[in-house]
């Protein structure tokens, strides 16, 4: 049997580490993970650009230190990204394919939006609709975004309802005390700015190379009943992962897009097989 993995959990578009609270440590199971925090999102560094890059950098932040592949063996590192983070998790692995012993893709896509030949995704120019909505009022555009999570039954969950209110603007807020290496005092982690650009890079990242590509054992998993990223933009991407690496694909019937919020002991005991197979 080989080591245990160390885990990395990445969160989707405007939220946060806490996505993963009731997931992380269950699925962990004792071995060591990171929650990260995006860029802009309260990550150490700055969305700066209309790219993936600065979630790239968050990233190599945390696994610099990492084992690598040497060519014969898998890398050290399971990667678990939703949404937004499922799609920086898979283009870090095309850049470094050396790092990852498996990723678990949720409600994730090659693509956040549609393209020549990829009518899975979200019209490009409702996200400049949201890009500009941001600029103007990121309180109000939020407002209609965050319960696209979930399905009109899955809204009326107190996990929804809680999800929904630990996001509405100005977000998180994070207290400090004296001696934590920041002014004591509490601020909001969500930088407004940086999160549309992150919002900007969705609407420009086609990763449909990269998932060619990519020789990573993968877990995509998907709801049904996604209205952000659509199950057809995940099984498209299940069937490019397959033409070089090991993809499975779980559908969670009747799921928005936050199933590892909605139906959470299911979404673990999935993900905790996965890992089981790939340190066999």
């Amino acid at each position: 049997m080989e080591s245990a993995a160390s885990l990395l959990f990445m969160h989707g578009w405007a939220t946060d580490s806490s996505v993963w609270d009731g997931s992380a440590k269950e699925i962990a199971g004792g071995r060591v993970y990171h929650a990260l925090d995006l860029p802009g999102h309260g990550g150490v560094e700055n969305w700066d650009s209309e790219t993936l890059d600065p979630a790239g950098r968050e990233i190599a932040r945390v696994t610099n230190a990492a084992p690598k592949s040497n060519g014969t063996d898998t890398g050290s590192i399971i990667g678990i990204g939703w949404s937004l983070g499922g799609m920086a998790l898979l283009s870090a692995a095309a850049k470094d394919p050396g790092l990852f012993k498996g990723l678990v893709l949720v409600s994730t896509g090659a693509s956040f939006v549609t393209r020549p030949g990829f009518e899975f995704g979200t019209p490009r120019a409702r996200v400049r609709m949201m890009v500009e909505g941001m600029r103007k009022s990121a309180e109000e555009t939020l407002k209609g975004f965050y319960p696209l999570n979930f399905t009109t039954e899955e809204a009326k969950s107190a996990e929804a309802k809680d999800f929904i209110s630990r996001y509405a603007p100005p977000g998180p807020v994070l207290c400090t005390e004296p001696g934590s290496g920041r002014p004591p005092g509490c601020y909001p982690t969500f930088d407004y700015t940086e999160i549309t650009n992150a919002l900007a890079a969705l609407g420009a990242i086609d990763l449909r190379a990269e998932a060619k590509a990519l020789k990573v054992p993968t877990l995509i998993i998907h709801g049904t009943e996604d209205l952000v990223c659509p199950i057809e933009a995940g099984r498209a991407l299940h069937e490019l992962l397959e033409k070089s690496t090991h993809s499975t694909m779980t559908r969670f019937t009747g799921a928005g897009h936050a199933p590892f919020i909605t139906e959470r002991d299911r979404f673990n005991r999935t993900v905790i097989d996965f890992i089981k197979t790939l340190e066999r």
